[in-house]
């Protein structure tokens, strides 16, 4: 019976263990697959006359694809300058304000001083 109990015991053990790497190998799996730039065009391993009019359809679309994307990559990285360009205004601005308000902040002290 002890020996009937240790190898129930030994086979949930597995069980939870290749359910836990089951699902890492999952995300592992989705990860990769996100934003993947490695598209097969002959995915099924048979040959293929690469001037076929299937071949040459699916190059262009992945020549647009990567067009597409160099494209949003400059517009990402235009948006990102000017927001550095307007955040440079405004902490200028900001420190300006700052100063106003510490020298009428400085003179209301000095006015109350006067009237006390």
């Amino acid at each position: 019976k002890e020996h009937v109990s240790a190898l129930q015991a030994t086979v949930i053990l597995q069980g939870c263990y290749c359910d836990r790497v089951c699902h890492h190998l999952e995300m592992q799996e989705k990860k990769g697959c996100q934003d993947s730039d490695n598209i097969k065009l002959n995915g099924d391993g048979m040959p293929r006359l690469l001037t076929s009019d299937e071949v040459f359809e699916k190059v262009l679309q992945y020549q647009e694809h990567q067009q597409a994307k160099a494209a949003e990559k400059e517009t990402r990285k235009a948006a990102w300058e000017a927001r550095t360009q307007e955040m440079t205004v405004w902490i200028q601005e900001d420190e300006a304000r700052k100063n106003r308000n510490k020298a009428k902040t400085e003179q209301w002290k000095v006015a109350v001083k006067e009237w006390k």
